[in-house]
């Protein structure tokens, strides 16, 4: 399934991926890691990560977040 995503997201003129890795989102942090046509860029925190994308995407065009999720995350 990450494969799928990771294909749609180049299909639609994603270059990175704003990150913040975790348990829940493991096997797509793995995947994304061999993917070389998409660029892994991590954060510190979830408000880091949101400003970041929201910037890039304001100068360069289409943005993507990978957040885990879960209860208090």
């Amino acid at each position: 399934m990450p494969d799928y995503w990771l294909k749609r997201l180049l299909q639609l003129n994603a270059k990175d991926v704003f990150q913040i890795s975790g348990d829940y989102v493991k096997h797509f942090t793995q995947v994304l890691e061999y993917f070389v046509a998409i660029k892994t860029v991590g954060a510190t925190n979830k408000l880091d990560d949101s400003f970041t994308a929201d910037t890039y995407t304001i100068n360069q065009g289409s943005a993507v977040v990978s957040l885990q999720y879960s209860v208090s995350t």
